[in-house]
């Protein structure tokens, strides 16, 4: 009778422990499922805008904080020509930097601390076998080759969209410099360290009309568009160069 009541109370505890083992490996995997997104987010935004801001990295190490205390590696292959390349693992060296294409960058985050589950499975959560602690941390990696420089061409009509969409925006100015305009003309407000005086709109002044003006901006016209960043990762400067 009392072994009947010692096996009841083992399968109970046993199909306890089950459960919790179980539950606790579901919310492991949807944890590392997202590391592995927010990583791969990065990454790909890094790949196709050509520069990894500090704003940038500092928005995944929030992220990334609140699931545990990861630590955070990046490696950039910088490529010199074809199949030859630099490598750089500092971060000075690789966060606010222009990066060309065929640049390649990793990203690589491992939590400090192991979930419950792997605790669990390891024996470490009943103080044992702690030389397998390691093996049950989540991490993820992702690489990405630089598929487009930290510049663009755009066409006219964008140039002046952008002008618009910027015209209210105290800490980004706009530079656009026409074939005819050497110098280049600013858009935004004398509060940004680029812009001498206040101008904020396109179209308004005798040298941006009719198609005799130094600063009209064509259409279908082709500028090359750079973005300049200050050193806390914001944008503060957009330029339209015309080709």
């Amino acid at each position: 009778m009392v072994g009947k009541v010692v096996a009841g109370m083992l399968s109970v505890v046993l199909i306890s422990f089950m459960v919790v083992l179980i539950s606790l490996y579901f919310l492991q995997e949807t944890v590392k499922g997202e590391i592995n997104q927010l990583n791969y987010h990065m990454t790909e935004v890094v790949a196709t805008n050509g520069i990894l801001t500090q704003s940038l990295f500092n928005n995944l190490k929030d992220h990334i904080g609140r699931y545990g205390s990861y630590q955070v590696k990046l490696k950039l292959e910088k490529q010199i020509k074809p199949g030859i390349y630099d490598v750089f693992f500092d971060y000075e060296d690789i966060i606010d930097k222009r990066l060309q294409i065929g640049d390649r960058i990793t990203v690589y985050l491992e939590d400090q601390d192991m979930t419950l589950f792997g605790r669990m499975v390891s024996g470490s959560i009943l103080g044992y076998r702690p030389d397998r602690m390691a093996e049950n941390r989540i991490k993820s990696v992702k690489s990405a080759v630089i598929a487009k420089n930290a510049k663009d061409l755009a066409k006219g009509y964008d140039v002046i969209v952008e002008i618009e969409r910027q015209a209210y925006e105290d800490r980004v100015a706009v530079f656009v410099q026409t074939k005819l305009a050497g110098s280049g003309k600013y858009y935004g407000v004398s509060s940004h360290p680029e812009v001498s005086s206040t101008n904020r709109f396109y179209g308004d002044q005798a040298d941006e009309q009719d198609n005799t003006g130094i600063n009209y901006i064509y259409d279908y016209g082709d500028f090359l568009r750079t973005l300049e960043y200050d050193t806390s990762g914001e944008l503060t400067l957009i330029k339209y160069i015309q080709q």
